[in-house]
């Protein structure tokens, strides 16, 4: 069974049966209009639902569009929401696999995959990369394949508008006995 995590309140799992819940995160206004604010309750909702899933030792996939600060490419302007609280809880679990994305940062930097207590993932953009050094890059399209295997699994970084690899990283999945809670 893999759990996905897709929004907070929002989760499903494939070849199980587990309820889908919904609901919106909010917006931080004004003062920073890219920002989103995670309820209490939603943290609370997270962590139950990470605990849910975390017996089978199997990978947890989250789905956040902002990425944690100072994690992966593209994270050093931050969210404006409550990351490291977040961060915290998901580091109970080292089996979670966070993906997010907002930065648009292009897939061929190091940090665009790393493991720190958990594995995150920026998944760039399809319509357009940037960076701070080259601005917005129309010609550039990205995206990962993921692949799961019973051992590991692959993200195959992709450049669409070349149809060409960018790269491949590997990350080996433990068994479910050697999962510490």
């Amino acid at each position: 069974m893999l759990k996905i995590i897709i929004s907070f309140f929002m989760s499903l799992q494939i070849f199980g049966n587990h309820p889908f819940q919904t609901e919106r995160n909010q917006m931080t206004g004004e003062s920073n209009p890219d920002g989103a604010y995670i309820s209490d309750k939603q943290n609370q909702w997270l962590e139950e639902t990470l605990a849910e899933g975390a017996g089978s030792g199997k990978p947890i996939f989250v789905f956040l569009h902002q990425p944690i600060t100072g994690t992966v490419y593209g994270s050093e302007w931050g969210a404006g929401f409550q990351d490291q609280k977040i961060f915290a809880i998901l580091k109970k679990y080292p089996q979670v696999i966070l993906f997010t994305g907002h930065s648009h940062y292009p897939l061929n930097n190091e940090k665009s995959i790393i493991h720190d207590g958990i594995t995150m993932v920026n998944t760039s953009s399809v319509a357009y990369t940037y960076t701070p050094q080259t601005g917005a890059d129309d010609s550039k399209s990205q995206g990962l394949i993921v692949n799961i295997y019973h051992d590991k699994i692959e993200f195959k970084a992709r450049e669409f508008d070349t149809k060409s690899w960018i790269k491949t990283v590997t990350i080996p999945l433990k068994s479910p006995h050697q999962v510490q809670d």
